[in-house]
């Protein structure tokens, strides 16, 4: 500490004045990353895991569709409908067009290993049900109806009902997945709020540390002079200033 009590006055003060800017810079600096990195985790969030549950309630909306327009199919085939059972199929094709566009975009946006292993199961199960579905638009377009029946219950209604619990458990782990990462900025910003208070109170002192030294080297100079020169005054020559 000598060696700074050696400094000439103006040079102390610039000095102390400058820990005071470099604390409030890093105080300052440390603010903007916490809320940067902050705003790029809500991004994240938004964009991997918000938006993809938009994709796979597409993909159950329509799987819900399909399921439907399968059935009305084999109704129009046992009216002997034609051309509403051909309109059915369409839609069928349709829809399954949609769901593999959706499935698509939500296998881009995985960022977990459990969920890629989700959708692998997923995968799985929509190529089933797929491959069912396909049977029975031939079946009804033979108009084969002991065959759709067979089907149906035999193959189509449990392939239906796995890809829909596939798709409730990849909705429930991107829920999972997205709330856990939102508590983490939480924390993260409240830890960050904490650090940018002590840096403040930190601040606050050092520059009440500099208010009362800088008092300090004006004041004793100030006095030592006043003291001199009264012994001056009092017929003391010998005084050094």
């Amino acid at each position: 500490m000598q060696w700074f009590m050696n400094l000439r006055l103006r040079t102390k003060i610039t000095a102390l004045f400058l820990v005071v800017n470099v604390l409030m810079v890093g105080n300052a600096v440390y603010h903007i990353r916490t809320n940067t990195s902050v705003l790029q985790t809500a991004n994240i969030v938004y964009e991997k895991d918000l938006i993809p549950m938009e994709y796979l309630n597409n993909i159950s909306l329509n799987f819900l569709m399909i399921r439907v327009d399968l059935r009305d199919a084999v109704y129009c085939m046992q009216r002997g409908d034609e051309a509403g059972m051909k309109n059915f199929h369409e839609r069928v094709v349709a829809s399954l067009g949609r769901v593999k566009e959706n499935s698509a975009k939500y296998q881009a946006s995985l960022r977990t290993e459990r969920g890629k292993q989700l959708f692998a199961q997923y995968s799985e199960s929509l190529e089933a049900f797929g491959k069912v579905g396909g049977r029975v638009i031939e079946q009804t377009r033979a108009k084969d109806n002991e065959a759709v029946v067979n089907t149906l219950l035999k193959d189509c209604i449990p392939a239906a009902e796995k890809l829909k619990a596939d798709i409730e458990t990849m909705l429930h782990q991107k829920q999972e997945v997205a709330l856990a990462t939102t508590k983490e900025n939480i924390l993260r910003a409240e830890n960050g709020q904490w650090i940018e208070i002590i840096g403040i109170v930190v601040s606050v002192a050092v520059v009440v540390f500099i208010g009362w030294l800088a008092s300090r080297l004006v004041v004793k100079p100030i006095e030592e002079i006043r003291t001199a020169a009264q012994k001056v005054a009092d017929g003391n020559t010998n005084v050094a200033v």
